[in-house]
């Protein structure tokens, strides 16, 4: 057990190398991420900490000292929490590394700040409102939400809210408040009688076996009669909010007929390089989640991605087009003849939309628990029956 602890203490005094060897790699973020049992998060945070530390002069003293990646963090984000713009920021950085090498590291977390009050005062920066939403649940079951506002937002947020509390609590009198605010603040949003995508329920159907629908959006229907799609789902499903319905095309994969007619023939219709609202809700109820496997942010919150891209004449079309966070658009291969990062791409056998990082590596899919209960998976599930 000591020798453990005898490596590990020897190779914190190595920050500096881990950070510039991260930032030097040429390897892709996910698979470096994989390689050092790493999250893609701690990858991109150490190649951040690399360019804060881009002054060989900087590197070197802080290899001396033997800093560790900690102990770099705290320098780094002291040096740019620092809004007096008399200050000179290098003269800065070196003299917390100065002092890393003789403190602790509470010891200089507490100097960096004291430091910083003492350089701000007077030189505050613009306050920015910010709100922070939790991508995975606790162990509980529950999300965490944070935000920061103008108090007279906060104010204003509290007093509509301790109104609908109290109707709460009337009804419920052993209801704690905090609890009862809670409640109050989830009305607000699953309460709402407005229209929105988010938040109305959709009914996904597969049309009955020997129905068969025609490429005029009519069904022939067991009994040799044909009625338009939309009225047999009206009359089967008039109770429910949206439908969707299923059905397999001629490759034999399900796809979403009912809300939004997929235009397959390209210059049928005049196309759009933006997805239409109707598109990102097809397209977010087949991937709830970012369709990167390596990324757990909603769907909700992503670019509509063109698989084959706009540039190189993809179409804007559901089978064209996945939900990816801004950060895995960025760093997808567009061009099908680079493999650098990877792309998305798409299973033409069962419709799945997933991660590939070479032509010839297999497609990796979000095994997010939310994606599993996509009505992708509900549509394969169905259909294979």
């Amino acid at each position: 057990m000591k020798a453990i602890l005898d490596s590990f203490k020897q190779l914190q005094c190595h920050g500096v190398d881990l950070m510039v060897a991260i930032h030097a790699s040429k390897t892709p973020h996910e698979q470096l991420a994989n390689d050092l049992r790493m999250t893609v998060k701690e990858i991109e945070r150490l190649n951040w900490l690399a360019i804060q530390f881009s002054h060989i002069y900087h590197r070197k003293l802080a290899r001396s000292l033997g800093l560790s990646i900690k102990q770099l963090e705290l320098i780094a984000t002291g040096v740019n929490k620092c809004s007096n713009p008399l200050t000179n920021k290098l003269k800065l950085r070196e003299e917390f590394i100065r002092a890393a090498g003789t403190l602790s590291t509470q010891e200089l977390k507490t100097t960096i700040t004291m430091r910083l009050k003492q350089l701000n005062r007077g030189h505050s920066k613009r306050r920015k409102s910010t709100l922070g939403c939790s991508n995975h649940p606790d162990q509980d079951g529950m999300g965490h939400l944070h935000a920061k506002l103008p108090f007279p937002l906060i104010r204003h947020i509290h007093i509509a809210l301790h109104a609908r509390a109290q109707n709460i609590r009337r009804n419920q009198p052993k209801l704690a408040y905090d609890e009862a605010l809670a409640m109050a603040f989830e009305q607000c949003f699953s309460g709402s009688k407005k229209e929105g995508m988010l938040y109305q329920p959709a009914f996904l159907y597969a049309l009955n076996n020997g129905e068969i629908l025609h490429e005029d959006g009519t069904v022939t229907t067991t009994n040799g009669c044909q009625e338009k799609l939309e009225s047999i789902l009206n009359n089967r499903l008039a109770p429910y909010g949206y439908v969707i319905a299923y059905a397999l095309d001629t490759h034999g994969v399900a796809q979403p007929t009912a809300t939004y007619r997929i235009q397959r023939q390209p210059g049928v219709e005049k196309q759009s390089r933006h997805a239409t609202w109707l598109q990102r809700f097809h397209a977010t109820i087949e991937n709830p989640v970012c369709t990167h496997p390596d990324c757990a942010r909603p769907a909700a919150n992503c670019d509509m991605h063109h698989i084959t891209a706009w540039s190189n004449g993809g179409p804007t079309v559901l089978d064209n087009l996945a939900p990816l966070c801004r950060p895995h658009n960025a760093r997808n291969d567009d061009n099908p003849n680079q493999h650098k990062n990877g792309r998305i791409t798409r299973d033409t056998t069962t419709g799945r939309k997933g991660f590939q990082l070479r032509p010839d590596e297999p497609i990796r899919y979000n095994q997010h628990p939310t994606n599993q209960k996509s009505a992708r998976e509900w549509a394969i599930a169905a259909f294979s029956q």
